[in-house]
Protein backbone atom coordinates (compact mmCIF):
# COMPACT_ATOMS: atom_id res chain seq x y z
CA UNK A 1 0.00 0.00 0.00
CA UNK A 2 1.33 3.31 -1.07
CA UNK A 3 2.25 5.81 1.47
CA UNK A 4 0.26 8.97 1.49
CA UNK A 5 3.42 10.93 0.98
CA UNK A 6 3.97 9.19 -2.37
CA UNK A 7 0.71 10.57 -3.88
CA UNK A 8 1.22 13.31 -6.53
CA UNK A 9 -1.04 16.35 -6.71
CA UNK A 10 -2.46 17.07 -10.19
CA UNK A 11 -3.64 20.65 -10.86
CA UNK A 12 -6.01 21.03 -13.81
CA UNK A 13 -6.51 24.48 -15.31
CA UNK A 14 -9.87 25.08 -16.98
CA UNK A 15 -9.70 27.64 -19.81
CA UNK A 16 -13.09 29.13 -20.64
CA UNK A 17 -13.28 30.59 -24.16
CA UNK A 18 -15.53 33.66 -24.51
CA UNK A 19 -16.48 35.53 -27.66
CA UNK A 20 -15.53 39.22 -27.84
CA UNK A 21 -18.56 41.45 -27.29
CA UNK A 22 -19.33 44.17 -29.83
CA UNK A 23 -18.59 47.84 -29.04
CA UNK A 24 -22.18 49.13 -29.44
CA UNK A 25 -23.58 51.74 -31.91
CA UNK A 26 -22.88 54.99 -30.09
CA UNK A 27 -20.05 55.86 -32.48
CA UNK A 28 -22.44 55.59 -35.42
CA UNK A 29 -24.68 58.33 -33.98
CA UNK A 30 -21.71 60.65 -33.48
CA UNK A 31 -20.44 59.93 -36.97
CA UNK A 32 -23.87 60.57 -38.50
CA UNK A 33 -24.07 63.93 -36.70
CA UNK A 34 -20.63 64.84 -38.01
CA UNK A 35 -21.51 63.91 -41.61
CA UNK A 36 -24.80 65.84 -41.40
CA UNK A 37 -23.02 68.94 -40.08
CA UNK A 38 -20.42 68.76 -42.85
CA UNK A 39 -23.12 68.36 -45.49
CA UNK A 40 -24.99 71.40 -44.14
CA UNK A 41 -21.76 73.41 -44.06
CA UNK A 42 -20.85 72.65 -47.68
CA UNK A 43 -24.45 73.27 -48.75
CA UNK A 44 -24.26 76.71 -47.12
CA UNK A 45 -21.00 77.44 -48.94
CA UNK A 46 -22.60 76.44 -52.23
CA UNK A 47 -25.64 78.66 -51.63
CA UNK A 48 -23.47 81.64 -50.72
CA UNK A 49 -21.41 81.15 -53.86
CA UNK A 50 -24.44 80.81 -56.16
CA UNK A 51 -26.51 83.69 -54.71
CA UNK A 52 -26.11 87.09 -56.46
CA UNK A 53 -24.31 89.72 -54.43
CA UNK A 54 -27.28 92.11 -54.51
CA UNK A 55 -29.51 89.52 -52.86
CA UNK A 56 -26.86 88.84 -50.23
CA UNK A 57 -26.75 92.57 -49.46
CA UNK A 58 -30.54 92.59 -49.19
CA UNK A 59 -30.43 89.71 -46.71
CA UNK A 60 -27.71 91.45 -44.71
CA UNK A 61 -29.68 94.71 -44.62
CA UNK A 62 -32.73 92.85 -43.32
CA UNK A 63 -30.84 92.03 -40.11
CA UNK A 64 -29.60 95.61 -39.68
CA UNK A 65 -31.73 98.40 -38.14
CA UNK A 66 -33.41 100.70 -40.63
CA UNK A 67 -33.95 103.73 -38.35
CA UNK A 68 -32.11 105.36 -35.52
CA UNK A 69 -28.62 104.76 -36.89
CA UNK A 70 -26.54 107.32 -35.06
CA UNK A 71 -23.35 105.67 -36.27
CA UNK A 72 -22.92 104.59 -39.83
CA UNK A 73 -21.97 100.94 -39.80
CA UNK A 74 -21.25 98.68 -42.70
CA UNK A 75 -24.43 99.24 -44.71
CA UNK A 76 -22.22 99.24 -47.77
CA UNK A 77 -19.24 97.13 -46.81
CA UNK A 78 -17.33 98.12 -49.93
CA UNK A 79 -17.67 101.84 -49.20
CA UNK A 80 -14.66 103.69 -47.89
CA UNK A 81 -16.97 106.07 -46.06
CA UNK A 82 -17.98 103.50 -43.43
CA UNK A 83 -17.72 104.74 -39.89
CA UNK A 84 -16.85 102.68 -36.85
CA UNK A 85 -19.52 101.75 -34.35
CA UNK A 86 -17.97 103.74 -31.54
CA UNK A 87 -17.40 106.90 -33.56
CA UNK A 88 -19.59 109.78 -32.44
CA UNK A 89 -21.05 112.33 -34.92
CA UNK A 90 -18.92 115.42 -35.19
CA UNK A 91 -21.83 117.83 -34.74
CA UNK A 92 -23.45 116.31 -31.69
CA UNK A 93 -23.00 114.15 -28.62
CA UNK A 94 -22.39 110.44 -28.78
CA UNK A 95 -25.84 108.93 -28.45
CA UNK A 96 -27.02 105.46 -29.30
CA UNK A 97 -30.56 104.95 -30.57
CA UNK A 98 -33.35 107.52 -30.65
CA UNK A 99 -34.15 110.03 -27.92
CA UNK A 100 -37.74 111.10 -28.37
CA UNK A 101 -38.46 114.77 -27.95
CA UNK A 102 -34.85 115.70 -28.74
CA UNK A 103 -33.65 116.82 -32.15
CA UNK A 104 -31.37 114.11 -33.46
CA UNK A 105 -27.82 115.15 -34.16
CA UNK A 106 -26.76 112.12 -36.13
CA UNK A 107 -26.51 111.62 -39.83
CA UNK A 108 -29.46 110.25 -41.79
CA UNK A 109 -28.23 107.12 -43.50
CA UNK A 110 -29.69 106.34 -46.89
CA UNK A 111 -30.51 102.65 -47.09
CA UNK A 112 -30.92 101.02 -50.47
CA UNK A 113 -34.39 99.72 -51.14
CA UNK A 114 -34.54 96.14 -49.97
CA UNK A 115 -35.35 93.22 -52.19
CA UNK A 116 -34.96 95.01 -55.52
CA UNK A 117 -32.11 95.21 -57.98
CA UNK A 118 -31.01 98.62 -59.25
CA UNK A 119 -32.33 97.74 -62.69
CA UNK A 120 -35.73 96.93 -61.18
CA UNK A 121 -35.88 100.34 -59.52
CA UNK A 122 -34.98 102.11 -62.76
CA UNK A 123 -37.62 100.12 -64.62
CA UNK A 124 -40.18 101.03 -61.98
CA UNK A 125 -39.32 104.73 -62.30
CA UNK A 126 -39.81 104.58 -66.07
CA UNK A 127 -43.11 102.75 -65.62
CA UNK A 128 -44.39 105.37 -63.19
CA UNK A 129 -43.40 108.21 -65.52
CA UNK A 130 -45.19 106.48 -68.38
CA UNK A 131 -48.26 105.94 -66.19
CA UNK A 132 -48.33 109.60 -65.20
CA UNK A 133 -48.04 110.76 -68.82
CA UNK A 134 -50.81 108.38 -69.86
CA UNK A 135 -53.17 109.61 -67.13
CA UNK A 136 -52.42 113.24 -67.99
CA UNK A 137 -53.25 112.55 -71.65
CA UNK A 138 -56.49 110.87 -70.65
CA UNK A 139 -57.46 113.85 -68.49
CA UNK A 140 -56.82 116.24 -71.38
CA UNK A 141 -58.71 114.15 -73.94
CA UNK A 142 -61.66 113.08 -71.79
CA UNK A 143 -64.52 115.57 -72.09
CA UNK A 144 -65.65 114.97 -68.51
CA UNK A 145 -62.25 115.06 -66.81
CA UNK A 146 -61.01 118.05 -68.81
CA UNK A 147 -63.59 120.22 -67.03
CA UNK A 148 -61.92 119.34 -63.72
CA UNK A 149 -58.29 119.37 -64.90
CA UNK A 150 -57.46 122.29 -62.58
CA UNK A 151 -58.65 120.21 -59.63
CA UNK A 152 -56.65 117.08 -60.47
CA UNK A 153 -52.90 117.04 -59.87
CA UNK A 154 -50.35 114.29 -60.41
CA UNK A 155 -46.98 114.16 -58.70
CA UNK A 156 -44.12 111.68 -58.49
CA UNK A 157 -43.08 111.05 -54.88
CA UNK A 158 -40.61 108.60 -53.29
CA UNK A 159 -43.61 106.57 -52.17
CA UNK A 160 -45.40 106.47 -55.51
CA UNK A 161 -47.58 108.35 -58.00
CA UNK A 162 -49.79 110.78 -56.08
CA UNK A 163 -53.16 111.71 -57.63
CA UNK A 164 -54.97 114.49 -55.75
CA UNK A 165 -58.55 115.60 -56.30
CA UNK A 166 -59.04 119.07 -54.84
CA UNK A 167 -61.98 121.25 -53.97
CA UNK A 168 -62.62 124.52 -55.72
CA UNK A 169 -64.80 127.44 -54.74
CA UNK A 170 -67.41 126.43 -57.32
CA UNK A 171 -67.05 122.66 -57.39
CA UNK A 172 -66.80 120.90 -54.05
CA UNK A 173 -65.80 117.26 -53.63
CA UNK A 174 -67.72 116.83 -50.38
CA UNK A 175 -70.71 118.44 -48.82
CA UNK A 176 -69.70 121.05 -46.28
CA UNK A 177 -68.63 119.49 -42.98
CA UNK A 178 -69.56 115.96 -44.05
CA UNK A 179 -68.01 112.89 -45.64
CA UNK A 180 -70.67 112.55 -48.33
CA UNK A 181 -69.19 112.55 -51.83
CA UNK A 182 -70.62 115.18 -54.15
CA UNK A 183 -71.78 114.19 -57.66
CA UNK A 184 -68.68 115.85 -59.11
CA UNK A 185 -66.41 113.84 -56.81
CA UNK A 186 -68.10 110.59 -57.81
CA UNK A 187 -67.72 111.49 -61.47
CA UNK A 188 -64.00 112.23 -61.13
CA UNK A 189 -63.24 109.18 -58.98
CA UNK A 190 -65.12 106.88 -61.34
CA UNK A 191 -62.99 108.11 -64.25
CA UNK A 192 -59.79 107.70 -62.21
CA UNK A 193 -60.76 104.14 -61.31
CA UNK A 194 -60.91 103.25 -65.00
CA UNK A 195 -57.40 104.64 -65.48
CA UNK A 196 -55.75 102.78 -62.58
CA UNK A 197 -57.96 99.70 -62.34
CA UNK A 198 -55.42 97.27 -63.77
CA UNK A 199 -52.17 98.82 -62.61
CA UNK A 200 -50.05 96.30 -60.62
CA UNK A 201 -49.67 98.51 -57.55
CA UNK A 202 -51.06 98.80 -54.07
CA UNK A 203 -53.09 101.92 -53.30
CA UNK A 204 -52.93 104.42 -50.45
CA UNK A 205 -55.83 106.81 -49.85
CA UNK A 206 -55.54 110.07 -47.90
CA UNK A 207 -58.10 112.57 -46.65
CA UNK A 208 -57.35 116.27 -46.05
CA UNK A 209 -59.31 119.22 -44.70
CA UNK A 210 -58.79 122.95 -44.48
CA UNK A 211 -58.49 124.80 -41.19
CA UNK A 212 -61.55 124.25 -39.04
CA UNK A 213 -62.14 126.93 -36.41
CA UNK A 214 -64.27 124.72 -34.20
CA UNK A 215 -61.76 121.87 -34.06
CA UNK A 216 -62.63 120.67 -30.59
CA UNK A 217 -65.00 118.10 -29.23
CA UNK A 218 -65.48 114.53 -30.36
CA UNK A 219 -65.63 115.21 -34.11
CA UNK A 220 -62.58 117.14 -35.26
CA UNK A 221 -60.76 117.60 -38.55
CA UNK A 222 -59.05 114.27 -37.93
CA UNK A 223 -62.32 112.36 -37.80
CA UNK A 224 -63.66 114.29 -40.80
CA UNK A 225 -60.60 113.62 -42.96
CA UNK A 226 -60.62 109.94 -41.93
CA UNK A 227 -64.29 109.61 -42.88
CA UNK A 228 -63.68 111.30 -46.23
CA UNK A 229 -60.76 109.02 -47.03
CA UNK A 230 -62.88 106.00 -46.13
CA UNK A 231 -65.74 107.30 -48.26
CA UNK A 232 -63.35 107.50 -51.22
CA UNK A 233 -62.08 103.98 -50.44
CA UNK A 234 -65.58 102.51 -50.38
CA UNK A 235 -66.48 104.25 -53.63
CA UNK A 236 -63.46 103.11 -55.67
CA UNK A 237 -63.78 99.54 -54.36
CA UNK A 238 -67.45 99.59 -55.32
CA UNK A 239 -66.45 100.78 -58.81
CA UNK A 240 -63.99 97.97 -59.45
CA UNK A 241 -60.74 98.38 -57.51
CA UNK A 242 -59.89 95.07 -55.83
CA UNK A 243 -60.16 95.50 -52.07
CA UNK A 244 -56.85 93.71 -51.41
CA UNK A 245 -55.05 96.47 -53.32
CA UNK A 246 -55.86 99.02 -50.59
CA UNK A 247 -52.68 99.13 -48.50
CA UNK A 248 -53.64 101.96 -46.15
CA UNK A 249 -56.13 104.76 -45.51
CA UNK A 250 -54.65 107.86 -43.86
CA UNK A 251 -56.22 110.92 -42.23
CA UNK A 252 -54.16 114.11 -42.47
CA UNK A 253 -56.72 116.66 -41.21
CA UNK A 254 -55.28 120.16 -41.85
CA UNK A 255 -51.67 119.14 -41.18
CA UNK A 256 -50.54 119.20 -44.84
CA UNK A 257 -52.15 122.17 -46.64
CA UNK A 258 -51.40 122.79 -50.31
CA UNK A 259 -51.66 126.53 -49.71
CA UNK A 260 -49.68 127.18 -46.54
CA UNK A 261 -50.33 130.92 -46.73
CA UNK A 262 -54.08 130.40 -46.68
CA UNK A 263 -55.09 127.43 -44.48
CA UNK A 264 -58.75 128.07 -45.37
CA UNK A 265 -58.18 127.74 -49.14
CA UNK A 266 -60.50 125.38 -50.99
CA UNK A 267 -57.62 123.43 -52.53
CA UNK A 268 -56.59 122.27 -49.04
CA UNK A 269 -59.76 120.17 -48.94
CA UNK A 270 -58.88 117.14 -51.02
CA UNK A 271 -58.60 113.39 -51.36
CA UNK A 272 -55.44 111.66 -52.56
CA UNK A 273 -55.04 108.32 -54.30
CA UNK A 274 -51.48 107.04 -54.48
CA UNK A 275 -50.20 104.21 -56.64
CA UNK A 276 -47.50 102.89 -54.34
CA UNK A 277 -44.11 101.75 -55.55
CA UNK A 278 -43.49 98.06 -55.05
CA UNK A 279 -40.03 98.92 -53.74
CA UNK A 280 -41.45 100.71 -50.68
CA UNK A 281 -43.77 97.88 -49.72
CA UNK A 282 -42.56 95.56 -46.97
CA UNK A 283 -40.43 92.73 -48.34
CA UNK A 284 -42.75 90.08 -46.93
CA UNK A 285 -45.65 91.31 -49.06
CA UNK A 286 -46.14 90.24 -52.63
CA UNK A 287 -44.75 92.71 -55.16
CA UNK A 288 -48.15 93.15 -56.76
CA UNK A 289 -51.76 92.49 -55.75
CA UNK A 290 -52.84 88.90 -56.18
CA UNK A 291 -55.98 89.73 -58.13
CA UNK A 292 -55.80 92.37 -60.85
CA UNK A 293 -59.31 91.65 -62.06
CA UNK A 294 -62.11 94.05 -61.10
CA UNK A 295 -64.23 92.92 -58.19
CA UNK A 296 -67.42 93.65 -60.13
Amino acid sequence: MLNKKDKSIIVRKNIILQKDSHHGGAWKVAYADFVTAMMAFFLLLWLLNSTPSQKLKGIAQYFEPTIGLMDRKSLDRDSSESRSEDEAPSDGPSVSGLVYGVKRAGQIVSIQQQGMEQTDIETENKTFMSTQENIERQIQSDATLSKFKNQITLEQTPEGLLIQVQDSDKQEMFESGSATLSPNAKLILEKIVKLIQYSPNFISIGGYTDRINNNTGNYTAWELSADRANAARRFIVDRGIASDRIAKVVAYADSAPLDENNPYAAKNRRVSIMLMRNSVMPFYKVSAPKDLKPSK
